[in-house]
């Protein structure tokens, strides 16, 4: 089975979503209205050990994964020198081609949205292949990250695959400061597309 991600890459040149910025620290966001920010404020308590939830993508997420999705490419447009409507129609439209490339392309896909207490706080995509589970995408909104989610979310995965006996494989920037976390849970590198390392977790009996 070919790679969908690296067919996106070699069709763009690029990942749609980076994986750069999902456990990150900072929550600046780019909205010129409250957007992720002000979500970011109203819901400023502590998320560490409360439950996460997950439930089926549905049409009426769309508003709530776009927000998502800015939140993860605020860092990477700062050093733009673009106006704000420039960089809301860039966005609009890389948001759509990713949503369209993820749709067409991962199949035995569960699209998941993360939530606590009913609220959203992000996303987990996992392909469930014949000889691998891929995580195809987890973020999470900026006020929910550092609080030990998506550690207990890859351990979540882990124990699934390790039970399936299938590898888990992530795709990870080679900038993004999760990749401790992802050494520390024992991922390993085991291929380069020169932008992105491909990161695999064994399964063990």
């Amino acid at each position: 089975m070919s790679d969908p991600f690296l067919a996106e890459i070699r069709m763009f040149g690029f990942q749609f979503a980076p994986r750069g910025y999902t456990f990150c620290n900072g929550d600046r966001t780019f909205r010129r209205s409250e957007g992720i920010s002000g979500v970011a404020k109203k819901h400023s308590k502590k998320l560490s050990g409360q439950r996460v939830n997950r439930r089926p993508r549905r049409d009426v997420d769309d508003d709530f994964l776009y927000e998502l999705y800015c939140s993860t490419r605020t860092e990477e447009l700062s050093a733009t020198p673009w106006s704000d409507d420039e960089k809301e129609k860039f966005l609009r439209m890389q948001f759509a081609a990713q949503s369209a490339y993820y749709r067409e392309h991962y199949t035995d896909t569960t699209w998941d949205i993360l939530c606590i207490g009913g609220e959203p706080i992000g996303r987990l995509y996992v392909a469930r292949w014949e000889n691998e589970i891929r995580i195809v995408d987890i973020s999470l909104l900026p006020h929910a990250r550092g609080q030990g989610i998506g550690t207990r979310l890859l351990n979540e995965l882990i124990e699934e695959s390790s039970k399936a006996k299938k590898p888990l494989h992530i795709h990870v920037e080679h900038s993004n400061p999760a990749l401790r976390l992802y050494k520390r849970l024992e991922f390993k590198v085991i291929g380069d597309t020169g932008v992105y390392f491909l990161m695999e977790r064994s399964c063990r009996d």
